[in-house]
């Protein structure tokens, strides 16, 4: 110390230990922190994208092999398209992606240079009273200090990195493939690495480089493709199933319906020709008065639909069920145009004679019920055709 009057001169080594130079060594040491800790969550980042990444390739491979021979191969291109650019993106991911930087802010006043530490890491104890800045001011992650990883080193894992920094993101498992075998019982494995990459893209913008944007993006619209495609298969299994239920409804109705026709056929061989009761028959809903034998009405119920949505009207019906008396009446005054009584099938419930336009040889109405009404299970017999013995093209007869 040189005393100079009341002057005295403080040496170096009294600066350097200075409260101002303590600041600013502190503030370099948190500068370097946090560009660790940023590089630490950026390579998180990084990390969990591979492993979500890889994880929808592997189940856009194992849904393109499910589906080869259930989905159109034209349904498929886009899926191979999007996956082939995938794979190549995931091949070229061993090579180091050279992170953002993400400096803290300058500080308002330049620090001298000549009093600056040169040695980032070593630090003079802050003095009693000196705040220093809080990292949360700055916006950088709360983080100890870690090692800044070295060009070519392997990237560290991201374990533990949604623990350090507010601002990182879980890292995805990568998930396994899906399992088609079973198209009926679909799994939610498709979705899981769909989620895992939605949730990876809500990450702020300096955390991912370009390389990482790509290769999200690229795998996130894969799972979109793959989530498709395995929509596709299980909307062909659900329509196959229910094509196979419907089948089977379709055979129990036609199996319950024979049964009904056939008791109800057997329940009138109890009676003699033109001796059937009326509660023993049924009547037409489209002809009030009509009645058949019940399966024979059954069948003309069906024709006469068919005949409404052709010609707009119903079926006609002059005459039906015809009892034994009123088959002796007929065939007094009628002659020899109704059959001997105990003999027509008039008195067993199934047969029509039509009117409407039906009742005439060369008719739209006769001929349509010619190509058609066989089958609902109604024919012409070959006795009443045209040159025939007893032509009447107006008489139709249910074969049971």
């Amino acid at each position: 110390m040189v005393s100079a009057g009341s002057f005295a001169m403080a040496g170096p080594s009294d600066i350097t230990q200075s409260p101002l130079m303590a600041d600013v060594a502190g503030i370099r040491t948190e500068r370097a922190a946090a560009a660790a800790a940023a590089e630490q969550v950026s390579t998180d980042h990084r990390e969990a994208v591979l492993a979500a990444a890889a994880a929808a390739a592997e189940q856009a491979q194992a849904v393109r092999s499910a589906s080869a021979t259930v989905v159109p191969a034209e349904t498929l291109t886009q899926l191979d398209q999007a996956t082939a650019e995938l794979d190549q993106l995931l091949a070229a991911a061993g090579s180091p992606v050279e992170p953002v930087a993400t400096a803290a802010p300058a500080p308002t006043e330049a620090a001298p240079t000549d009093a600056a530490p040169t040695d980032a890491a070593t630090t003079s104890p802050t003095p009693t009273g000196t705040q220093t800045p809080s990292p949360a001011a700055t916006g950088t992650a709360t983080v100890a200090p870690t090692a800044q990883p070295t060009a070519g080193a392997a990237e560290p894992s991201p374990a533990g990195s949604a623990a350090t920094d507010p601002t990182a993101v879980p890292s995805a498992a990568p998930t396994s493939p899906l399992d088609l075998s079973a198209p009926s019982t679909p799994t939610d494995t498709t979705s899981s690495s769909a989620a895992a990459l939605n949730a990876l893209a809500d990450v702020p913008a300096h955390v991912e480089d370009a390389a990482t944007t790509t290769l999200r993006t690229t795998a996130a619209k894969v799972a979109a493709l793959t989530a498709e495609v395995t929509q596709a298969v299980r909307d062909q299994q659900a329509a196959a199933d229910a094509a196979a239920a419907a089948e089977v409804e379709a055979a129990r109705v036609a199996a319950e319906d024979a049964a009904t026709r056939s008791a109800q056929r057997v329940s009138l061989d109890q009676y003699a020709n033109g001796r059937i009761p009326a509660s023993a028959l049924c009547e037409l809903t489209f002809a009030p008065g009509a009645e058949l034998r019940c399966d024979a009405a059954a069948a003309i119920e069906q024709l006469n639909v068919a005949y409404r949505e052709k010609f707009g009207s119903d079926l006609v019906i002059s005459d039906s069920y015809r009892s034994y008396s009123s088959q002796v009446a007929c065939r007094r005054t009628k002659g020899s145009l109704c059959a001997v009584p105990g003999t027509s099938n008039h008195g067993l419930g199934k047969a029509v004679d039509l009117g409407g336009g039906a009742q005439s040889f060369g008719t739209t109405q006769h001929n349509w019920l010619v190509a058609n009404a066989a089958t609902y299970g109604w024919t012409w017999p070959a006795w009443a055709h045209l040159g025939a013995s007893k032509p009447e093209p107006w008489h139709w007869e249910y074969v049971d």
